[in-house]
């Protein structure tokens, strides 16, 4: 097998166009051409590339042997981890000083942009799903936003760090020869004769048409590297729309279903219907486009213009049937026999200290009553009240166990009459006793509160006299220790004035 022919089954076997071949190796792609038809034959510089590219032993391949050389061996993490920091040492102790700083300033800025995004327009989308969190609870919001937080910023270092590594490799670390940074490249149109090889007996098919070649380009270009980083970045951004993109088209999907119940249900609102399908297919395009710029895949353009116009055209049908259908609903204030309240009565005796806590509580004389009667009022939707009775304290607070068969009747109920039930349907708790009760029961809850706060201040004045203690304790010891240092340090100073004095006298002799 010639050297032509193994060229070619190289080439095929990398799954290796001639353009792509062409661009490594810094060629032509006529060039590759003429190498795999045998008309002509790559200088010695060539040759070493093409076996160093294809891992395949020069006299293997310039020889007459059949072609049996290994491609890109297996290795293992840990050597190719090895290689790289081999080969990144010899490119930092072998390249120049200019070209270190230049890749340093490169960096730097590239380091500073990032911090520029995270700033700014990170922060944006991060404050804007904080405020889905609102409605929650303060601990559960301070959760979602602890978590949502570590998450986005370890995400973004991550990126970050996947950024650095791949740009530094994509366009240091792989262009590095052994003694410094290759030429990277620009774009230039020309005609070019595209050529394939069927066989070696068959004629070579040949089309014209404009390529894309590389032509040097001997300066460094940040462009390209914050090209590269704002298009990793926006595609960062990108997923995060995506997943907020499913999610509204999930819950799209689920109130186009709750309509099409509702459909079954005797109920028809042409305009929701209407909306909630164009939305979905206008989520749906959205959704598709975004993965196809993540995963670089081309889109038709002009189908999903049309799409996008029609789905468009469709939200604002709907809403406008939507708005009409709307105006049909009557607003009442007539209680639904569902909604009306029942009341149970409880009977308490009237004691010395007795009152009552709890919210909602309506007190109504009447000084008929000796006692305490409490009626709890109910209705099908809240089904359950209770209260709680311990040392004269009668707790009362409404359970609402909420019975959601009725209260989607209910409301299927209203669609159906097109009505708007404007009024009060909560259960409420009155409590009746005589004029002298009421008062009673009024102070002896003032007195608890009061009973309640003064036994709050104790306990806060008894901690502050601890803290007082502890404090006074600690100084005496402070001061012990302090006086303790100072008699050492007068003995200290006696020593010193002795050996003074001791030195003045051997002095005086010798002199």
């Amino acid at each position: 097998m010639n050297f032509a022919n193994k060229l070619y089954e190289l080439r095929k076997q990398n799954n290796m166009t001639q353009e792509q071949l062409a661009e490594k190796l810094n060629v032509s792609r006529q060039s590759v051409s003429k190498w795999e038809s045998g008309a002509a034959y790559p200088e010695m510089d060539k040759l070493l590339a093409i076996s160093k590219l294809f891992n395949c032993p020069l006299d293997v391949l310039t020889g007459d042997s059949e072609l049996k050389c290994e491609q890109e061996e297996k290795k293992g993490y840990f050597n190719k981890f090895l290689d790289t920091i081999n080969k990144l040492f010899c490119m930092f102790t072998k390249l120049k000083f200019n070209d270190l700083l230049k890749i340093f300033v490169e960096f730097l800025l590239l380091i500073l942009l990032m911090a520029i995004l995270k700033m700014t327009i990170l922060e944006m989308i991060v404050d804007l799903i904080r405020n889905l969190f609102s409605f929650l609870p303060k601990n559960g919001y301070l959760v979602c936003n602890g978590i949502l937080t570590f998450v986005v910023d370890f995400a973004y270092l991550v990126l970050c760090m996947v950024i650095i590594g791949y740009l530094f490799n994509e366009r240091y670390l792989k262009n590095f020869d052994g003694v410094g940074i290759k030429a990277e490249f620009n774009y230039k149109k020309e005609k070019v004769v595209e050529e394939v090889k069927v066989s070696d007996n068959e004629e070579v098919k040949e089309t014209e048409k404009v390529k894309y070649v590389y032509l040097p380009n001997n300066h460094f270009s940040i462009i390209d590297l914050i090209a590269k980083f704002l298009l990793i970045f926006a595609k960062f951004i990108v997923i995060w729309f995506l997943i907020a993109a499913i999610v509204i088209v999930f819950c799209l999907i689920i109130g186009f279903c709750i309509d099409i119940w509702l459909m079954f249900k005797g109920i028809l609102f042409i305009g929701l219907f209407i909306g909630l399908l164009s939305s979905t297919i206008v989520g749906i395009e959205c959704i598709i486009i975004m993965i196809n710029f993540l995963f670089d895949k081309k889109s038709s353009y002009k189908a999903l213009l049309w799409i996008f116009i029609c789905g468009f055209v469709g939200v604002a049908i709907g809403v406008g049937v939507g708005t009409i259908e709307f105006t049909d609903f009557n607003v009442t204030d007539e209680v639904p026999e569902v909604l009306k309240l029942e009341y149970n009565e409880k009977y308490y005796d009237m004691t010395d200290d007795f009152f009552i806590s709890g919210n909602d509580v309506e007190y109504i004389v009447d000084n008929s009553l000796d006692n305490i009667k409490i009626l709890y009022g109910y209705n099908a939707i809240y089904e359950l009240n209770s209260t709680y009775y311990s040392n004269n304290e009668l707790y009362v607070y409404v359970s609402e166990n909420i019975n959601f068969t009725k209260l989607k009747d209910l409301i299927i109920n209203f669609l159906k009459n097109k009505e708007i039930y404007d009024g009060t349907y909560y259960p409420d708790v009155k409590v009746y006793a005589n004029e002298e009760n009421i008062a009673k029961m009024k102070v002896n809850k003032m007195n608890d509160y009061r009973n309640s706060y003064d036994e709050e201040r104790n306990s806060l004045y008894e901690r502050i006299n601890e803290l007082e203690s502890q404090i006074d304790r600690d100084n005496e010891r402070y001061q012990e220790a302090l006086d303790s240092y100072q008699g050492q340090l007068k003995e200290y100073e006696d020593v010193i004035e002795e050996y003074q004095n001791k030195i003045k006298e051997l002095e005086s002799i010798l002199n």
